[in-house]
Parts: C-alpha cells; sequence; structure tokens
C-alpha cells in the first residue's frame, strides 16, 4: 500500500510541475500579483477556473479539497490502495504550491521544486513512520 501512496505522489509532483511549465501563463501575474481573470490565457483547468470564476484558483487549493473529501472517507472505511492513490495526489497538489506561501519563493524557481521536493520526501517518510510502523 505504500508504494501506492509514493507513487502517487511523486507521478502527481512530476505531472503538476511539467504540466504547470508547459500551460501556465506567466504574462497573467506581474511581481508574484495575479492582475486579473481577463489577463489569464493558462490553458490548464485552474486557467479555465480563473476566468471563469473570476478568483486566483491553483492546484494548491484542489489538494485542499482532495484532503478535505478523502480524509473523512478514510476514517469511515480504512486504508485501502484507492484511498491511499487519492490521498497521495490531494497531498501532493497541496505540498507543491505550499512551499512558495511557506517559503516566499518564486513557483518556476530551482529553490522552490527543492523545497517542494524535501516537503514531499519528508511527508513520504513521516506517513510511513506513522502509519505503517
Amino acid at each position: 500500500m505504500i508504494i501506492s501512496f509514493i507513487l502517487a505522489m511523486v507521478f502527481t509532483l512530476f505531472v503538476i510541475r511539467i504540466g504547470s511549465l508547459y500551460l501556465h501563463d506567466g504574462d497573467a501575474y506581474e511581481n508574484r500579483k495575479w492582475k486579473g481573470a481577463k489577463y489569464d490565457k493558462s490553458k490548464s483547468l485552474t486557467g479555465f477556473l480563473r476566468r471563469k470564476l473570476e478568483i486566483d484558483v491553483h492546484h494548491f487549493h484542489f489538494g485542499i479539497i482532495i484532503l478535505v473529501l478523502i480524509i473523512p472517507v478514510i476514517f469511515l472505511t480504512n486504508l485501502n490502495d484507492i484511498n491511499l492513490i487519492i490521498l497521495g495526489v490531494g497531498l501532493s497538489m497541496f505540498l507543491d504550491q505550499i512551499s512558495g506561501v511557506l517559503f516566499d519563493v518564486e513557483y518556476f524557481g530551482k529553490r522552490s521544486l527543492i523545497i517542494s521536493i524535501s516537503l514531499h520526501i519528508i511527508s513520504i517518510i513521516l506517513f510511513y513512520i506513522i502509519i505503517f510502523r
């Protein structure tokens, strides 16, 4: 089961980071401040939601929604591969973008990537210690 969780976290981190590089619209931000929905030309789901809802939505928010939904399910049922995969995806989305918020770094910078990978590794180790020991 731990393998499913680790693979979900690593795969999500990889897909989100690579996808963001190609789908993100950096012109919609000026000095890391969102200029507004009319400036966003991102080709991602978050970009679509930014334009439609006119709020600054990121994959961080999707991660929180996934975590809020899956954690009660895990408590009410049990740990299985599907629950752990969904938990891994949500946690990875959350951790990847929280690095910029916590450490005030540019999301597409090298430092942000290192912090994000470090947070993923720490989370995997803690999860393993807490759940499987």
